[in-house]
């Protein structure tokens, strides 16, 4: 019998050469970016003890939460006239007090998916768009029982202190209504800034990024990021995630920088677009058989899995070979 791990980084922890490598090329990483004057982001606080904040450019905000092993990363989107709120989080913090601090526009909140993690503060906002999915709304408007979420709070998969007044043994997602339904290609327009709706289906059948149309910041969702992506949730399509991985690095060119929703290091609100590109490959080798892998078991599913790990990140698929062709 395969041990079940909670706690997905402990795969990192089990290959010590892995995780040094990934340490060496996050450090790399920085430096490279430094040299090209890439600013990096600027911590404004913590808020709660839970939330770490940063500004990632100008009337944009990373909203982390490192103390759980998730590692969300939520962003409020400042234009002119109103602002976004790309996520809400685990549910833990309260995310709206925090957004308050940070800006006086109104804000609407869209829905990278709706997984618990993103959309755990929802409803304390009014306003919310999420894609116009059958799985995702559903998912949104069910939210998530004390009982399904029990496991999320055992002592492994917290890193800090939980904030004052929060009962874990109470902890649920609250269900939500979405106000708007998005399309693809779809402009949210905040006055001075207009962000384009991306449907990048795999992950989740309705995962959405958001292309900030001025800046050229690729707002990712759980679509790409420097961990462990997951392509092998029962609602996660292994070849629609290759071809949305394709239809990203066709955007290379024109995309600044990432801006992804998780990260290993608990807070890392930028990746190098180059990423679009590395990611696509991934995807090719996979489905051509010349990638390496490691068999696993899911901690979420219990089945079994190939982790496919590249430089920077690693794929997470379904044992079935018939998902990958």
């Amino acid at each position: 019998m395969v041990q079940k791990l909670k706690n997905p980084l402990t795969y990192y922890f089990m290959d010590a050469t892995y995780f040094l490598c990934q340490i060496c090329d996050s450090v790399k990483r920085v430096y490279r970016l430094m040299q090209a004057n890439f600013s990096l982001p600027q911590k404004i606080g913590t808020f709660q003890s839970w939330f770490e904040v940063y500004k990632v450019s100008d009337g944009t905000f990373a909203i982390c939460e490192p103390g759980h092993w998730e590692g969300v990363i939520s962003y409020l989107i400042e234009g002119r006239n109103e602002a976004v709120l790309f996520d809400t989080g685990m549910g833990i913090g309260d995310i709206k007090k925090v957004v308050e601090q940070l800006t006086r526009l109104k804000v609407s909140v869209v829905n990278s998916h709706t997984h618990f993690d993103h959309i755990g503060g929802n409803h304390q906002f009014d306003e919310i768009a999420v894609f116009d999915n059958k799985v995702e709304i559903e998912r949104l408007e069910t939210g998530k029982t004390i009982e399904e979420l029990r496991g999320e709070m055992t002592q492994e998969n917290l890193y800090r202190p939980l904030p004052k007044g929060f009962n874990s043994e109470m902890y649920r997602i609250l269900p939500s209504k979405p106000t708007r339904l998005l399309k693809h290609e779809e402009l949210i327009d905040l006055g001075n800034r207009k962000l384009k709706v991306l449907h990048t289906p795999g992950h989740s059948p309705g995962c959405i990024c958001l292309l900030d149309m001025k800046s050229r910041e690729l707002f990712t969702g759980d679509t790409f990021y420097l961990s462990s992506l997951f392509a092998h949730f029962p609602e996660s399509d292994f070849l629609t995630y290759s071809r949305t991985a394709n239809y990203l690095a066709s955007l290379e060119p024109s995309i600044s920088v990432l801006r992804p929703s998780h990260d290993d290091s608990r807070c890392q609100p930028f990746a190098e677009s180059e990423f679009l590109v590395r990611l696509a490959k991934a995807y090719q080798n996979i489905k051509a058989e010349k990638a390496s892998f490691s068999s696993k078991v899911c901690p979420y599913t219990n089945v079994k899995i190939r982790d496919y790990r590249f430089e920077g990140f690693s794929i997470w698929v379904k044992e079935d070979l018939k998902s990958r062709r």
